[in-house]
């Protein structure tokens, strides 16, 4: 049974599932599309209705990149989790293990970065000659490869690749319409985040809490006010009201993708007031700005608390402050930068 509304991609997936595993070696699956549209759910239930034996592993929870080889041996069926620590470890194992693996990894995104060693090092594995592995990689942006991979990663990839576009407003109302609404609420609700970012989740999301909110017996007005209360971020207010380093540091997090060293932002951010003839900021002063930031929910630190990720897309900080004249001289300065390295 195939995923509503994801008919034409549940079958793409199963048509590469096939074929990596009718020719009885490995190869790599590249999934991507905006948060919500459906990546994660639509493989997990392939997998299940074909009763296929998968590892899934999600990139965010790990400690440290490396994780990566001890944190997939962990969650196959056929492993010493213990034995395997390395990439040399698990590529081993492919080659002398009777089994067939798939193995699922979400939020690939998260392992690109300067060095790409071990990236190029998991890829491998699946064209060894006996890999014996189908690795599905999702990630919530299409050309991922070739922005930030370097070519000899992409080469390891293949050209096998399944991009899901965001919901429509039709599609999100046909997903959602079994449940026992007032339809014209639906139908609001659907428009909406369909015409912002399609995003399934958020449209479950907005259902639960019109419920809540209602107890059961909602209409559009009530559907409006949730949206309103809901869709209003904190961090609205906060870059309205944002001060220098700050900006300077969303700045700089937005070039780039993934988790970023924070002694790498750090000394990106002193470079940058260095060139600016600027006096330069000490680490106290820089520590301030995290914190205020993860406080507003525009960035969060890693579990290892030595990374910090961007929770906020950079084209809605630039909506907020498009026009801030500080925030443009900022941008203008980066981007210069940017292109002379």
């Amino acid at each position: 049974m195939v995923v509503e509304c994801r008919e034409q991609e549940y079958l793409k997936l199963e048509k590469y599932l096939d074929m990596l595993m009718n020719a009885g070696r490995g190869g790599i699956v590249y999934i991507s599309g905006v948060p919500g549209s459906g990546k994660t759910y639509t493989l997990s239930k392939l997998l299940d209705n074909r009763n296929v034996i998968h590892a899934f592993v999600n990139v965010m929870e790990f400690r440290k990149k490396s994780d990566v080889f001890k944190m997939i041996a962990k969650e196959m069926e056929c492993t010493q989790c213990e034995k395997i620590l390395t990439a040399s470890d698990l590529k081993k194992h492919m080659e002398v293990c009777e089994e067939w693996h798939v193995v699922v990894i979400d939020e690939i995104d998260m392992l690109a970065g300067r060095s790409q060693r071990i990236l190029y090092n998991l890829f491998e594995i699946p064209c060894a000659e006996r890999g014996k592995l189908a690795m599905f990689l999702i990630s919530n942006t299409m050309d991922l490869p070739e922005r930030m991979f370097e070519p000899k990663v992409c080469s390891r990839m293949g050209g096998l690749r399944v991009n899901f576009a965001p919901y429509t407003s039709d599609q999100l109302v046909r997903i959602v319409g079994a449940r026992e609404m007032d339809r014209k609420c639906i139908e609001l609700v659907s428009k909406r985040i369909g015409a912002v970012s399609g995003d399934a989740r958020r449209v479950y999301d907005v259902m639960s809490r019109i419920e809540e909110d209602s107890k059961g017996d909602a209409n559009v007005i009530d559907a409006n006010e949730v949206m309103k209360k809901m869709y209003t971020p904190v961090y609205v207010k906060y870059l309205q009201e944002i001060k220098f380093d700050a900006k300077v540091m969303l700045r700089l997090m937005s070039v780039g993708m993934g988790g970023r060293s924070i002694l790498e932002v750090y000394e990106e951010m002193e470079g940058f007031y260095k060139r600016m003839k600027m006096e330069t900021i000490d680490y106290f002063r820089f520590e301030d700005v995290v914190v205020k930031l993860v406080e507003y929910g525009m960035l969060k630190r890693m579990k290892n608390g030595r990374q910090i990720l961007m929770m906020i897309l950079s084209e809605e900080i630039e909506k907020v402050l498009g026009d801030d004249l500080e925030y443009v001289m900022i941008s203008k300065a980066i981007r210069v930068n940017v292109a002379d390295r």
